[in-house]
């Protein structure tokens, strides 16, 4: 095996690593059981594939405290002060409504939208005053504390990963390449 095949089983090996990591991300959607914009929205990615296409996981956070938790963490995370569902989260991406989300998925790979006939608005359903407010101080608490714990953490987190994502593909790259190299001295 030559240097310059190598290099180019390495250059594979890294290409792969990288584009792999991106295609499996997960866009978070948050929607409350009752929300008929929620319920016009499911049905519609429902009908046209999109939740497998783009990897569309459901939070209900009226009826499930856990969901409920990771949405006002998520909210705390990418300043999100409006406290209304459906809410799309694609990395540092956020969408909120029914219709915007469409829009949102449609441009991701250049497809027309298509709108609910029952549809009245594309505005989201919001939470009630009192519950707003409530979202708005935990927001407010949750983000003095999660800055504390971010600064913390964040940087030792990326680097682990990063330092992974690198270094596990070119171990396993110096490896094949000492295999073959060892195979190639005994031939």
């Amino acid at each position: 095996m030559t240097a310059n095949m190598i290099k180019r089983f390495l250059f594979l090996v890294l290409t792969f690593t990288f584009f792999s990591n991106l295609a499996f991300a997960e866009m978070q959607l948050f929607v409350g059981e009752t929300c008929p914009h929620c319920q016009n929205l499911e049905s519609y990615l429902e009908s046209n594939n999109l939740l497998q296409k783009y990897d569309i996981k459901f939070y209900e956070i009226y009826n499930n405290e856990e969901n409920r938790n990771i949405y006002l963490e998520k909210a705390v995370e990418l300043d999100y002060r409006n406290g209304g569902v459906p809410w799309l989260v694609d990395g540092e991406n956020n969408v909120e409504g029914d219709t915007p989300i469409r829009k949102y998925l449609a441009d991701l790979d250049g497809t027309a939208y298509e709108l609910a006939s029952n549809l009245d608005s594309s505005e989201p359903t919001t939470l009630s005053a009192e519950d707003s407010d409530l979202l708005n101080d935990i927001i407010k608490e949750e983000a003095k504390v999660q800055a504390k714990e971010n600064k913390q953490t964040s940087d030792n987190s990326s680097t682990i990963y990063y330092a992974i994502l690198i270094i596990g593909p070119l171990g396993l790259a110096l490896l094949v390449y000492l295999f073959l190299k060892k195979r190639s001295t005994q031939t």
